[in-house]
């Protein structure tokens, strides 16, 4: 199209009777806030991928189209990984789903995600992610966030991606990008989260889940996030909006 509005997506769907639909997260989201009663017949599939899928778009999707979406975990060097067949997993929030045929998922000491399948793209055959994880008791995969910085907070360790997805199980949010600023007295979390609620009320709900010391000191709430063309949030903006906020 010249030019892309979401609007377009259930027409073309329709016009030529598509069946399966892979795309991100945020064309989910908004697809689930179109005005008007349009279905998505004859879709039978509906497949998130790219990013990770907060449960409220899931929910939102469902109840709007009354079709499940699946989540699909996998990466560039590793091929596909995870996916949530039935689509429940990616309702409740709590898991990627269950390895795909032939993909073995070993977790190293932290949780690091190792992946050994005949399409990694390594001699080997196996690959690290640097995203860590842990197994619930359906034999699935949740996700625990990413290797990478770590916040120093009164001499205990937290990584912000295990407190995004915190942020993305909570009633009413459906996404979260954390950083960590600096700040005169040491290094603190700060918190951008996708939410109609305020910052207040996503502040209380956090309270009740983490301990004060884990608690982001600043917490920004817009009713849509900005994202990039491939509809990942855009830590650019978000990083600035946030820094702003600390001045």
């Amino acid at each position: 199209a010249p030019i892309f509005v979401p609007r377009q997506i259930p027409e073309w769907i329709r016009r030529y009777r598509v069946t399966i639909f892979p795309s991100v997260p945020g064309v989910f989201r908004i697809l689930s806030q179109l005005p008007g009663s349009d279905s998505l017949a004859p879709l039978r599939l509906a497949v998130s991928a790219a990013a990770s899928l907060p449960p409220e778009t899931a929910r939102a999707f469902l109840n709007r189209f009354g079709l499940p979406l699946h989540n699909f975990y996998g990466s560039s060097e590793s091929g596909g990984i995870c996916f949530d067949r039935t689509g429940e997993s990616s309702l409740r929030g709590d898991s990627l789903g269950s390895p795909l045929s032939g993909v073995r998922i070993r977790l190293l000491a932290g949780g690091r995600i190792r992946v050994s399948s005949a399409a990694v793209a390594s001699p080997s055959g196996t690959f690290t992610l640097p995203d860590r994880g842990e197994w619930t008791g359906r034999n699935e995969l949740r996700l625990l966030g990413r290797l990478g910085k770590v916040a120093n907070l009164g001499g205990k360790k937290v990584v912000p991606s295990e407190i995004e997805n915190i942020l993305r199980r909570l009633p009413g949010v459906s996404e979260a990008w954390v950083m960590i600023l600096a700040h005169e007295r040491g290094p603190m979390l700060a918190a951008a989260v996708e939410s109609a609620l305020d910052s207040t009320e996503v502040a209380a709900q956090l309270a009740r889940t983490l301990p004060e010391w884990k608690l982001p000191r600043i917490i920004k709430t817009r009713p849509a996030l900005p994202r990039t063309e491939r509809g990942k949030l855009d830590a650019v903006l978000l990083a600035r909006w946030l820094e702003e906020s600390n001045s």
